[in-house]
């Protein structure tokens, strides 16, 4: 009988007894037939007298019988007892193709999702391994359980062209994937082909992850680059998954996304619809360049003037002149903001593009409170009984000064 055969406790005695002799050296011997029974159960000394087992022992050994079949040892149900049991298991090994949709239906966060699986990663190699690590998880582990994860998500809706791909041949034509020019990388994910691959570019700039159309991995990175990028709307959110993800059809992916978001519904601002008013004759009648002209100013501007030694700077202001119906815009730098120099900067005007019918400005309500010298070009402006104004009327120009406020007529100059 070999000791593994039987429980524990007897299968430990065992081992000693036959660490220390041979099987061979051991028999059975029944009550009837052992010659020790017959003093350890108590006798006289008369009945030893005529009790043959007592002086001649039992009869096998009489017959010099070394190993008969009567004298096994009995299989009776003590001994049954201290066998142990043999247990059959059979273990069918079966795809459990389910195992992602179990995973997915874990959580709706995708981040905590690579979490999981990177944990689930870390136990089979801690039970693999003596060295148990329980520290934080690695970059390199949310990479591993991410790149597995999107690996499987291809091979269950790629399949066909990912075995094409494997066999050295190109996808099919009638795949989806056929104007993208897909390739298997070295982790056997596929990617993105194109042209860029000597560009000065990342590398999943340059071939980017496909991502199936309507799954929901699609849907979780998504969102979670929403969220990421603090709820950016639907074309900022395409961009940003783009630099490394290419969903198929992720246009309308983006804007179901931030059309289903309840913080960006709740926060959706309600744009009002500003009633503007008519615009004016001399912004909607077509005309020469400069037919019709605003005048507007800007700076002070310090320049250095490079003939003088000790290089002093000066200021210089830019007259802004704009046409009215075409937007054609000219720049004309002004000295200083005296009568005679805007009336220079406006003959140099009308000596390259000719002479206007009209000049609008505005009543220059932004430059008060301003600086000293800005307070000067407002006086010069607003004031038409001075060297401006008689300069225009000789010139049978027309000059309008704009209401306070009114920001239709407003010149273009502010925008520029």
């Amino acid at each position: 009988m070999q000791p593994h055969m039987l429980k524990a406790f007897v299968s430990n005695r065992v081992a000693k007894i036959q660490s220390l002799c041979s099987n061979s050296q051991w028999r059975h011997v029944s009550t009837k037939c052992n010659p020790a029974d017959v003093l350890s159960r108590g006798a006289d000394a008369k009945d030893l007298r005529d009790n043959d087992l007592w002086w001649q022992g039992p009869e096998f050994l009489l017959r010099n019988i070394t190993d008969p079949e009567e004298y096994h040892c009995p299989k009776d149900k003590t001994f049954e007892q201290e066998l142990k049991r043999n247990v059959t298991v059979s273990c069918a090994v079966t795809n459990d193709f389910d195992f992602l949709d179990k995973l997915l239906n874990l959580t709706n966060n995708y981040s905590k999702l690579i979490r999981i699986l990177s944990f689930c990663f870390r136990f089979l190699k801690n039970c693999l391994h003596k060295n148990v690590e329980t520290d934080f998880l690695t970059a390199a582990e949310l990479d591993n359980a991410e790149q597995l994860l999107i690996k499987q998500v291809q091979s269950t809706t790629f399949a066909k062209e990912i075995t094409a791909l494997q066999d050295g041949k190109s996808v099919p034509v009638s795949s989806k994937l056929k104007s993208q020019d897909p390739f298997l990388d070295s982790n056997s994910i596929l990617r993105v082909g194109g042209r860029l691959k000597n560009a000065n570019l990342e590398y999943d700039a340059k071939h980017q992850i496909i991502l199936p159309n309507g799954h929901k991995i699609t849907k979780l990175i998504f969102e979670f680059y929403h969220k990421r990028y603090l709820h950016v709307a639907a074309q900022g959110l395409l961009h940003q998954v783009r630099l490394r993800y290419w969903p198929l059809n992720g246009k309308s992916t983006a804007r179901m996304i931030v059309h289903n978001c309840v913080i960006c519904y709740k926060n959706k601002p309600v744009i009002a619809d500003q009633i503007m008013g008519h615009l004016p004759k001399e912004k909607v009648t077509p005309t020469s360049a400069f037919t019709n002209c605003g005048i507007d100013f800007c700076g002070p501007f310090l320049i250095k003037f490079k003939n003088q030694r000790k290089g002093i700077y000066s200021k210089i202001y830019v007259a802004i002149f704009i046409c009215l119906s075409t937007k054609a815009i000219d720049l004309e730098i002004v000295s200083d903001l005296s009568s005679e120099a805007f009336i220079a900067s406006l003959k140099r005007f009308m000596a390259r593009r000719g002479k206007m019918a009209m000049i609008i400005t505005d009543n220059a309500t932004n430059f008060k409170g301003n600086k000293s010298e800005l307070n000067r070009l407002f006086n010069l402006i607003r004031k038409p009984d001075e060297c401006p104004a008689n300069y225009l009327s000789s010139e049978r120009i027309n000059w309008k000064l704009i209401p306070l406020d009114l920001p239709i007529l407003v010149v273009h100059g502010k925008q520029v």
